[in-house]
C-alpha cells in the first residue's frame, strides 16, 4: 500500500497489526515514519512514545522520539530523551540536536558545549560550525556570528549561497538592512543557489521598500534557470506593493495560462480586479471558473466583499459627481 501511495490503507493495516501485537516493532516504526513524513508529528509522537516504552534501548526508537519532541518545540523532553541515547553511544547528530534544543531554551553556554562535542567527533563536518554561528546570532552577538560564517567560506563542501544568505539573515536581525542586501546579493550570484534564497531576499527587500534592488533581483532570477511561475508570483506581489494594479493583473493572467488548474491564481486575479474596481470582470471570473473555484465558503466571502466594494465605489463616484455639480 505504501508503494502504491495508498497511505490510508497502509495505516489501517499497520494499526490492525498493533491490535494483534501491540509490541510489533516494524508496525510501530512504519507508523512513526508515515506520520513524520507527512509532518503529522502530533500523531507520530504517540506511537514514538509507545515504541520507546517497548524498546527503551533501541537507538532508532530513542532518536526519533527525541527528534519528534524537538520538532514539536518540546525541547526539555527532547533533551531528556537525547541524553538517554548518549548513555550508550556518543553521536554527532545527537550532540547537534542537543545544542539546538538548549539554544532555543536560551541556555547558550550549554548549547555551545554540545556543539563543541559534535566538532570533536567530526571536525570535518560543516553543520556544527554553522550552528555555532546560529547560536551567536541568537545571542545577538552578530559580529561573532559573521566571523564564524566567514571562517567557513573556503570549507570543503560548503554551499556558499546558503552561507551568505545566513549572513544576510544575521544582518536583518541586527537591523542592518544595507549589509543584509550586500550579503544576499553575493548569495544569489553563487552557484547552486536555491529558489527559497531568492524568495527570502525578496521578502527582505519588499519590507524595506527597496524597489530598485527588487528589479535587479528579478534580472538575476530570470537568468538563474529557476521556476518561472515563482518569479511571476513575486512580480505580482511587487506590482501590488507599488499599486501598479494593471501590471499585477497581467501577471495573474500569465500565471493562469501556465497553471490553469490552480485555484490560487484565479483568487489572486479576482483580488487584483477588485483593486482596479473591475467588479463585473471579477464576478465573470467566478462564473466562468466554477469547476476550479469549488470552495463555497471562500466564494461566499469573496462575493460579499466584491458587492461591498462595488457599493462603496459607486457611492464615492456619486459623491465626486455631486461635488463637481455643486462647484
Amino acid at each position: 500500500m505504501i508503494e502504491k501511495k495508498e497511505y490510508d490503507s497502509a495505516m489501517l493495516y499497520l494499526k490492525t497489526v498493533l491490535e494483534i501485537d501491540e509490541s510489533n516493532f516494524a508496525a510501530l516504526t512504519e507508523i512513526v515514519e508515515l506520520y513524520s513524513e507527512f509532518e503529522m508529528y502530533g500523531d507520530a509522537v504517540k506511537y514514538a512514545k509507545k515504541r520507546y516504552e517497548k524498546y527503551p534501548r533501541n537507538k532508532d526508537a530513542i532518536f526519533s522520539l527525541g527528534y519528534i519532541y524537538q520538532t514539536l518545540g518540546k525541547f526539555k523532553k527532547a533533551i531528556f530523551i537525547y541524553k538517554k541515547f548518549l548513555e550508550d553511544e556518543k553521536n554527532y547528530f545527537v550532540y547537534l540536536n542537543l545544542g539546538m534544543c538548549y539554544s532555543f531554551l536560551k541556555y547558550f553556554k550549554k548549547a555551545m558545549e554540545y556543539v563543541e562535542k559534535a566538532i570533536e567527533l567530526e571536525p570535518e563536518s560543516v553543520e556544527a560550525y554553522v550552528q555555532k554561528g546560529d547560536i551567536f546570532t541568537m545571542m545577538k552577538k552578530y559580529d561573532s556570528a559573521i566571523l564564524q560564517y566567514k571562517s567557513l567560506v573556503n570549507f570543503e563542501g560548503i554551499n556558499l549561497a546558503k552561507l551568505y544568505a545566513r549572513m544576510g539573515d544575521t544582518m536583518v536581525y541586527s537591523n542592518d538592512i544595507k549589509k543584509a542586501i550586500e550579503y544576499y546579493n553575493i548569495a544569489v550570484n553563487c552557484e547552486d543557489v536555491q529558489d527559497y534564497i531568492f524568495e527570502d531576499f525578496f521578502e527582505i527587500l519588499i519590507q524595506a521598500k527597496e524597489y530598485k534592488e527588487i528589479e535587479l533581483l528579478f534580472l538575476n532570477y530570470e537568468s538563474s534557470g529557476l521556476p518561472r511561475i515563482k518569479i511571476l508570483n513575486l512580480k505580482g506581489r511587487y506590482y501590488l506593493a507599488r499599486k501598479k494594479f494593471s501590471e499585477a493583473e497581467k501577471i495573474c493572467r500569465k500565471m493562469i495560462m501556465i497553471e490553469p488548474e490552480v485555484p490560487r491564481h484565479y483568487y489572486n486575479l479576482i483580488f487584483v480586479l477588485e483593486k482596479e474596481h473591475k467588479y463585473d470582470e471579477a464576478f465573470e471570473c467566478i462564473k466562468n471558473n466554477k469547476n476550479i473555484l469549488t470552495n463555497e465558503n471562500i466564494l461566499k466571502e469573496l462575493k460579499k466583499k466584491l458587492n461591498e466594494g462595488r457599493r462603496k465605489y459607486k457611492k464615492t463616484l456619486k459623491n465626486k459627481k455631486k461635488e463637481v455639480t455643486d462647484e
